[in-house]
């Protein structure tokens, strides 16, 4: 039994707490020789790197700050963000930054290559737009966090969600409470509207940033893929994206739960070959949109956490 030696799996956020772009420690740093060759070199591909993700990502925060007064003199701050995610995410587990630090075995020539490439492949890469949604306290005497989150108001929304992310600065992701609004097709509730935070009793939500529940400073409302507005999954959307999978409604509409329509059999039907081919047509499309839907399930709702979880530190 080797289980042992093995190493802990570390998933969500309770392990996986670290900012992704936060520097090594001197410790590590010191005790890896190939970061004392060429500093420089690492020191630009990191940042090549984290400027490429950010790219990517397309952090935005969409509309000005909204400011809610409570019962304990604490005001909450509530912003609305959205982040790109992959459509079909990379199952291989990503490297952490400091195993990255580490890796120092290519000429520039070689990294230069490997960057290109992985620019190439991403702008090929089907995105989704994932919306949430931060509710955070700003205390009695905090005067200056609410300047700055009010100062936002001027700047474009990726202006905005990048001085957001640097003036919190935050480093892990411990005081920050993700809910998942789980289904069937919701997304995550309005803060105030749907979600009270008029006192420390009025929501769950509010019992953790107000009544100092879990020690939480930060709640996260992910309106997770497929539901509210991260490309909610409905017969309409799916009307508007894959119309072929429709095309044999008006066969449906006659159809009888005593005699329903089998589509194998509207595909061998030689008679009438206009039905036939419609019939083919339908087969291919729910092949296409089987595929699709398998990339709204729970693994992938873990991922766009993740990702989350790094747009915010």
């Amino acid at each position: 039994d080797n289980s042992r030696d093995s190493p802990k799996l570390r998933t969500g956020w309770l392990h996986n707490q670290a900012s992704p772009t936060a520097a090594p420690t001197t410790a590590t740093a010191a005790a890896t020789p190939e970061n004392t060759k060429t500093p420089s070199l690492l020191l630009a591909r990191q940042r090549l790197n984290q400027a490429m993700i950010q790219s990517k990502r397309n952090h935005r925060i969409l509309s000005p700050v909204a400011f809610h007064s409570t019962s304990t003199q604490q005001v909450i701050a509530v912003t609305e963000h959205v982040i790109a995610v992959p459509l079909r995410h990379d199952r291989t587990p990503r490297p952490s930054p400091i195993m990255a630090s580490q890796e120092n075995k290519d000429d520039e020539e070689t990294a230069a290559a490997k960057t290109t490439q992985q620019l190439q492949l991403a702008q090929k890469e089907e995105m989704l737009d994932l919306y949430f949604t931060v509710v955070e306290t700003i205390g009695t005497n905090d005067d200056e966090k609410r300047a700055w989150l009010s100062s936002l108001q001027s700047l474009s929304p990726a202006r905005r969600a990048q001085t957001y992310v640097q003036k919190s600065a935050l480093t892990n992701a411990q005081s920050l409470c993700l809910y998942l609004q789980g289904g069937p097709g919701f997304g995550a509730a309005a803060p105030v509207a749907g979600l009270g935070f008029g006192s420390a009793a009025s929501s769950w939500a509010a019992q953790a940033l107000l009544g100092g529940v879990g020690g939480y400073q930060r709640v996260v409302l992910l309106d997770q893929r497929g539901t509210g507005k991260s490309t909610p999954i409905t017969k309409q959307t799916l009307e508007f994206q894959f119309p072929d999978l429709f095309l044999l409604d008006d066969q449906a509409a006659v159809a009888t739960k005593n005699d329903p329509i089998q589509l194998e059999e509207l595909v061998k039907n030689e008679e009438d070959k206009d039905l036939q081919k419609r019939a083919l047509t339908v087969q291919s499309a729910v092949n296409t949109v089987t595929e699709y839907l398998s990339c709204f399930r729970a693994d992938s709702i873990v991922q766009d956490a993740e990702l989350v979880r790094e747009a915010l530190l």
